[in-house]
């Protein structure tokens, strides 16, 4: 896989989905009525046109809370705004043509590299919006759900945190008197979840380091342990409130996630049945041949 320069794959980014931009916004104009196609002209500069797929685009390479504005507003108080950016910078790519940068040989490499750019991202983002939609997405949730359910425990627990094993044993010897835990961890533990009582919430042994996973799991839940567990942090008193078995994340927490997760795999396998029949060359800085395929 190619890594491209960011300021090329910025350009190829902002351009690949200018034309998705202005589909989806078929934008109402501000009055709210008639229908802006990409083609619509917009203003001219010296008889070049601006269309809205123009304005489309320059919309897409503003910032994300811009972009997000009601399209009522894009189309409406910033409009003005918008267009006088276009015909400013119309007015410079005017000039520069003038003077001929269009024609020099960093130019066409600058376009070149935009072009690979370009192809990539609208490839790449084919193929995701036309697998990953929100039913494929959903089955993989749902197979996520099944393996979490049936993995096993997770546990509640609280903890005092103390410097010592002195100290521990002496929280220990309190709670036998009936000392309440939560209230004795903001007495004494030096954890973040002191202030808490020392509530650590719903945890999975991979969560924790190996002992205190090992002593939180052998426990029975409303138990504190009679003995300090000690890690790097220090040393423990662990009182477990409850077990439960392990439960799935919400769809909409994980959707994000999940996506990712199925892009990068889509990917590894684009790359390995693209890179199967096609003849590819490697060289060194050298010059010097690599392994090929």
């Amino acid at each position: 896989m190619t890594f491209l320069a960011p300021r090329a794959a910025a350009l190829g980014l902002a351009v690949a989905s200018a034309l998705s931009l202005a589909t989806s916004l078929q934008a109402q104009e501000a009055d709210g009525n008639a229908q802006l196609s990409a083609d619509q002209v917009l203003a001219r500069v010296d008889g070049m046109a601006i269309t809205f797929g123009d304005m489309a685009q320059e919309i897409n390479t503003l910032p994300p809370r811009i972009r997000q504005l009601p399209i009522t507003t894009l189309l409406g108080p910033l409009y003005p705004d918008l267009l006088e950016r276009l015909i400013e910078k119309n007015l410079v790519v005017n000039a520069a043509e003038d003077a001929k940068l269009d024609q020099t040989e960093e130019y066409k490499a600058q376009m070149a590299l935009a072009r690979r750019t370009l192809l990539e991202q609208m490839f790449l983002e084919r193929m995701y919006r036309e697998t990953l939609t929100d039913e494929y997405l959903q089955q993989k949730y749902d197979a996520y759900a099944a393996d979490t359910t049936n993995a096993g425990e997770e546990r509640w627990a609280r903890h005092i945190l103390v410097e010592t094993e002195d100290e521990a044993k002496a929280a220990i010897a309190r709670l036998e008197k009936g000392e309440d835990f939560a209230e004795l961890a903001k007495e004494l533990s030096t954890g973040p979840t002191g202030p808490n009582g020392g509530d650590l919430g719903y945890f999975v042994p991979e969560d924790m380091v190996a002992p205190f996973s090992e002593a939180a799991f052998a426990m029975e839940p409303g138990s504190f342990g009679k003995s300090p567990v000690k890690t790097q942090f220090g040393w423990h008193v662990i009182k477990v409130e409850d077990a439960r078995p392990q439960a799935p994340l919400p769809f909409e927490q994980i959707k994000d996630q999940l996506r990712g997760s199925e892009q990068q795999a889509l990917m590894e396998s684009l790359i390995k049945t693209l890179s199967g029949p096609a003849e590819i060359e490697r060289f060194d800085l050298q010059g010097n041949p690599l392994a090929s395929n």
